[in-house]
């Protein structure tokens, strides 16, 4: 035990050496790994944090445009920006998440329009030779070779419900576009599947108020109606 306070003592008064040799030293501990550097180069793997890193101000990175981290395992992820919240998956990023679990984003606060909240928009295109980003969503396949009836995935959207009678607002609408073409036609909206499936009911729908073109298929008669904006009126199609 005196040998090991002995060496103590003398490492503690090198240290406390105000002279020139006393950086020398501490120089050459670092060099050899027995401290981090300023820089932190030095760090063995692995290398433990036991408080949260904040940093002194909101303009500090964690990597940069050159050289980006690899990957990042983490738990929930809040990206802000002057009080609102959003996030980004730049070009050529993805998210992957473990077979079965939830990924959710929520916004938190928001400067938007009520009807912007949340935005996913492929960036434009000026070039000729390019068409401006696509957006392309699927459900993983199913591929195990065992025998059973195991599906692959559902794709599903669907707006919020307004919960509270209280409240006599309408749950938000679903709306699919196509852009429109100054010279060229059109997008067209394509279905690729058996068939489709329209809404169901026993009686014409009254609210929201119907307008020219809407249609569903009445379960109680076994008829598809369709509203007739000039007659004011829904009428049976078949």
């Amino acid at each position: 035990m005196k040998s090991i306070s002995i060496i103590a003592l003398i490492f503690l008064s090198i240290f406390l050496i105000s002279d020139g040799n006393s950086t020398q030293i501490k120089k050459k501990f670092i060099e050899d790994g027995a401290f981090a550097s300023p820089k932190l180069e030095n760090l063995v793997s692995p290398t433990t944090v036991n408080q949260d890193l904040i940093p002194l101000s909101s303009v500090r990175n964690l990597g940069n445009s050159t050289t980006p981290w690899n990957r990042l395992f983490t738990g929930d992820v809040l990206l802000r920006d002057g009080g609102v919240s959003y996030g980004i998956l730049d070009s050529g990023a993805s998210l992957s998440v473990p077979s079965g679990a939830t990924v959710q984003f929520v916004l938190v606060t928001g400067a938007f329009a009520p009807d912007q909240n949340i935005g996913i928009n492929t960036i434009n295109s000026s070039s000729i030779s390019f068409p401006s980003g696509s957006i392309y969503q699927e459900t993983g396949n199913q591929t195990s070779a065992s025998v059973g009836t195991a599906n692959s995935g559902s794709l599903r959207w669907k707006t919020g419900n307004v919960t509270n009678a209280n409240n006599s607002g309408a749950s938000g609408s679903m709306i699919w576009e196509t852009g429109t073409a100054a010279t060229g036609a059109r997008g067209i909206f394509e279905f690729k599947a058996p068939f489709m499936r329209i809404p169901l009911g026993t009686a014409d729908p009254t609210a929201p108020a119907p307008t020219g073109g809407e249609m569903y298929y009445n379960t109680s008669t076994g008829k598809f109606r369709g509203y007739n904006a000039v007659a004011v009126a829904w009428q049976d199609l078949n």
